[in-house]
């Protein structure tokens, strides 16, 4: 794929727009990328709509509450993000709620296994 410095170079040469490198792609250089430019430009058109915000929204007024730690746990242990929650329990720590107490198992009697 095209990195990020010749992708900013195409830009500076070409107007500073997807469509202006698009328009230039017989031209590009390096060679190579000439052809997989005319062939993804729709998709480079739909990355470019994915990627801009659109500022004709109005603006959402946040809604303030209070943190709630083990819901945010809960959400990245349902989606195994393991790291991001270790950060997460390091970082509100303070203010999660208290783990319950965890009761000892009871005391095995004679003749169980377990």
């Amino acid at each position: 794929g095209v990195g990020p410095k010749t992708a900013s170079k195409w830009l500076a040469e070409h107007g500073g727009t997807v469509e202006g490198v698009i328009a230039a792609a017989p031209t590009l250089k390096p060679d190579r990328f000439r052809e997989a430019v005319v062939v993804h430009a729709d998709r480079l058109r739909l990355n470019l709509r994915l990627t801009t915000l659109n500022l004709g929204l109005p603006p959402v007024k946040p809604e303030w509450r209070t943190p709630q730690p083990e819901e945010l746990f809960r959400l990245l242990d349902g989606y195994e993000m393991r790291g991001t929650a270790a950060e997460a329990r390091r970082r509100y720590a303070g203010l999660a709620a208290p783990a319950a107490p965890v009761a000892p198992p009871p005391a095995a009697q004679q003749g169980e296994l377990f």
